[in-house]
């Protein structure tokens, strides 16, 4: 993930979509080395790990990021939304 807007992204700004419904993140850094933290400026690696029920499997990787623009005039907000087919 690389952002030249200064306001944070993590992990929270994605979510995993399975046959069974939304998928509930775990703790990456329980896991690997290379959790996804948060960024600012510049670019992060890392892992987002999440828990599915068994019996289901990915179907969309999703991300949204709202910046209210709290601390900035409001025409510098910005929305973003992305979607991935994960099947």
């Amino acid at each position: 993930m690389c952002s030249g807007y200064g306001a944070a992204i993590g992990q929270y700004d994605f979510a995993l979509e399975t046959s069974a419904g939304a998928a509930r993140p775990k703790f990456p850094a329980k896991n690997y080395d290379r959790s996804f933290g948060t960024i600012r400026d510049e670019c992060g690696r890392g892992w987002i790990v999440y828990e599915i029920p068994t019996d289901s499997r990915p179907t969309k990787v999703k991300f949204a990021f709202d910046e209210s623009g709290s601390n900035r005039s409001t025409r510098d907000n910005l929305s973003a939304r992305f979607e991935w087919d994960a099947g």
